[in-house]
């Protein structure tokens, strides 16, 4: 019987850490997701994007040693920097995964190569007179007031042609966006004191920083440059 109610009470216990640890999960997944938009928006100044790949920054688990330590003065405590110290050792750096409800970068792209290709198709054919028959032409102009199909097959082509080229702009924009966004590199944000602080380590351009920010009125707002250094063989 004994046997009995410590298995009943074993499983009890296991399934409230699993839902307790299953909150907390779900809460710091948010959390990091949240921060990585507030500094793509306000610290890179890049677009939003529902990309989240959490790199190891070059020369950052340096400023863990004790010689370094003079650069974290006065703002955590030892306990606090314990953990901080061993998230920045930390090399798994696990990437959070959420649904997305819109289509991802690639998607995107891949959706813009493809209307080109089609716009692409739509000039060649509209562009030559002897590759569609007058019928047709005249079925696409029946809701139109212009009866020369000459003038509709220019209009054809005028309108397909300048989507082709704004799409050929979008292309470009993406991708000098997407070249900024991979310039950057950051590590996973680390938080304490229940989330109100965060310890944010990034890249850009061979330049490392490793900056606290404090949420207050939940709004998120620059704490402290522990110290920026340089991502290849020096420091500084």
């Amino acid at each position: 019987m004994n046997t009995i109610k410590k298995i009943i009470l074993s499983t009890a216990l296991l399934t409230v850490y699993s839902f307790i640890y299953g909150q907390s999960t779900q809460k710091s997944d948010k959390e990091v997701i949240a921060f990585v938009n507030y500094a793509k928006a306000n610290i890179f100044k890049i677009d939003v994007s529902p990309i989240y790949q959490f790199n190891r920054i070059k020369n950052e688990s340096i400023f863990t040693f004790p010689e370094y330590e003079h650069n974290w003065h006065g703002v955590f405590s030892r306990k606090e920097l314990d953990y901080i110290f061993k998230q920045m050792k930390d090399t798994t750096n696990k990437s959070v995964y959420i649904a997305q409800n819109h289509p991802s970068q690639s998607d995107s792209l891949g959706f813009l190569f493809y209307k080109l290709f089609d716009l692409k198709a739509q000039i060649e054919h509209y562009g030559d007179k002897d590759s569609i028959d007058i019928y047709s032409l005249k079925q696409i102009s029946a809701d139109c007031s212009v009866c020369s199909t000459d003038t509709v097959r220019r209009s054809l082509v005028n309108r397909f042609t300048n989507e082709y080229n704004q799409s050929i702009n979008s292309i470009r924009i993406f991708i000098k966006k997407s070249i900024n966004e991979y310039s950057y590199k950051y590590s996973k944000p680390i938080f304490v004191r229940n989330f109100k602080y965060c310890v944010f380590i990034f890249s850009h351009e061979g330049r490392g920083h490793i900056q606290v920010y404090k949420k207050a009125n939940g709004i998120w707002s620059l704490y402290k440059t522990i110290v920026d250094f340089s991502t290849n063989e020096g420091l500084y």
